[in-house]
């Protein structure tokens, strides 16, 4: 069974989740943009799938970056991670509500259960962290992406009519019920164990009896 560990995004990561931005979105966010979300710790939460290998690359980041960009880059030779990023997730808090920012899989890393492992993840993140339910949109065409975010017990709520400037396409907006609710909770743990392959995450204060 293959491993994918999961893990916080941090700012040495950004190379490569901006390398599968660029592949997947039309119109790809930039490195500033993830930047400015991992500023906001405390109302983000944003991480990344990766194959592990036995190696990992201990350059610093340029001299020019600042305090904050050392920190992440020093943190992340501490936890020992190394591997290829193939995959990303974000969500913004606000208030009670957890909004799903991004959700990325390297083409040649899809229907392998690792879009479900980082959703899996950051729905547990928001149950610990007291978020209520969880909103989205998602393009009206993407029916894998729907159908992903049913699982993890989405619906639609409503359509938002030329959203997406690249082609004007509609957005399906998508909302759960309560996720602290004990069927919830049964639901992911059924989703979690769903998955086809061993997740290992390195989510501080997360672990697998959350669910």
């Amino acid at each position: 069974m293959e491993t994918i560990e999961i893990s916080r995004m941090t700012y040495i990561d950004l190379e490569s989740v901006c390398e599968i931005e660029r592949i997947v979105f039309p119109r790809p966010w930039t490195r500033s943009m993830f930047e400015h979300d991992l500023a906001r710790s405390g109302y983000t939460f944003y991480v990344v799938a990766r194959i592990p290998s036995p190696s990992t690359d201990t350059r610093a980041p340029a001299s020019r970056v600042g305090r904050g960009v050392l920190k992440h880059w020093r943190a992340s030779l501490q936890t020992g991670r190394a591997g290829r990023i193939v995959g990303y997730g974000g969500m913004l808090r606000v208030g009670g509500e957890g909004r799903i920012s991004t959700l990325a899989v390297g083409p040649a890393y899809r229907n392998r259960g690792i879009a479900k492992a980082l959703m899996l993840t950051m729905a547990k993140w928001a149950i610990k962290s007291g978020i209520q339910w969880l909103t989205l949109e998602v393009r009206r065409s993407n029916l894998v992406a729907q159908n992903l975010y049913k699982k993890f017990g989405f619906y639609k709520v409503a359509v938002r009519e030329g959203y997406y400037s690249d082609n004007n396409e509609d957005a399906i907006v998508m909302w759960t019920g309560d996720i602290t609710s004990p069927n919830y909770k049964k639901l992911l743990g059924k989703t979690g164990r769903s998955l086809n392959i061993n997740v290992i995450e390195r989510i501080e204060g997360l672990v697998e009896t959350d669910l």
